[in-house]
């Protein structure tokens, strides 16, 4: 599994879709979709959108597929059997077009209905949250938050920009997030930014990271750009195998201290209602 694709696997919960408990003959579906249990027992995996209208996906989990169709973390699904962790499938599907990615999302739905027979609900529950704030007392943003110089307000900011390595040329546009620019994993050097996304956006990006949701209450409005260090929650991918860590063995700081220091802002713990999804029946699907 390559560096990009260990990003995309964290950084895939950005624009929230609404969640239809059941679908219906008139929902959105691939015109061609073939899915394969994969018993390579390879650990890896890799679930992608391309071009073309097609989302291909290697050696998946079950409940990554679930994930990805409702664009939801892990701790906002429950219920269900055990082998949705363990039992793996090759996806390869087509649909008219090119549509976005919240298209494939929703025709993803449609077929995990049709083919695991899949049956969900949802709850509100009080679950813990965290609220970003500002960090300082007199409400100033940290040295490596700015303003961002681009018109993002007049962008179609890019919220499923996973990017994780930014750019083959030129400045990584609104709405990334991942690598720093210049970033080079092999010397140990780099760490991780964002351009061009409101506070709110930056909340919605920490999710997967710190495993809650998360709601903004900086106070600060517009489009920001930050740089700051890998954390103990969101490290560098490992080097390969046999291959000495180019960062060093002294541990990552946490998020917690990252961001007051760098940016400004903390994550302060609270409970609060969270939206989850709850699946009702699922089977595993018949053998293509």
């Amino acid at each position: 599994m390559n560096k990009a694709a260990l990003l995309i696997g964290t950084l895939v919960t950005t624009v929230s879709l609404p969640i239809v408990a059941q679908q219906t003959a008139s929902d959105p579906a691939f015109e061609v979709a073939t899915l394969r249990a994969n018993t390579s027992g390879h650990a890896g995996w890799m679930l992608q959108p391309q071009p073309g209208g097609r989302l291909s996906g290697t050696n998946v989990p079950a409940a990554a597929l679930i994930r990805f169709a409702y664009n939801l973390p892990d701790f906002q699904i429950t219920g269900g059997p055990g082998w949705l962790a363990s039992d793996r499938f090759d996806l390869e599907t087509k649909a008219e077009g090119d549509p976005p990615i919240d298209q494939k999302r929703l025709m993803l739905r449609t077929l995990l209905a049709e083919r695991f027979k899949l049956s969900v609900h949802t709850e509100t529950r009080e679950l813990p949250i965290y609220v970003l704030m500002m960090a300082r007392s007199d409400g100033k943003p940290g040295a490596q938050l700015r303003r961002t110089e681009t018109d993002c307000a007049r962008e179609a900011v890019a919220l499923d920009d996973w990017a994780g390595v930014g750019p083959a040329a030129g400045k990584p546009r609104c709405g990334f997030f991942g690598f720093q620019p210049g970033t080079d994993l092999p010397r140990g050097r780099g760490g991780l930014a964002f351009r061009g996304l409101t506070l709110a956006q930056f909340a919605k990006r920490l999710v997967p990271v710190v495993r809650r949701s998360v709601t903004d209450q900086t106070g600060l409005a517009g489009y920001f750009d930050a740089d700051f260090d890998f954390m103990a929650e969101f490290p560098p991918p490992p080097p390969p195998p046999g291959l000495p860590n180019s960062f060093g063995p002294e541990p990552f700081v946490s998020i917690f201290t990252v961001l007051p220091e760098q940016l400004g802002l903390k994550l302060d713990s609270r409970r609060g209602p969270v939206e989850v999804l709850v699946i009702d029946r699922v089977e595993p699907p018949a053998r293509e």
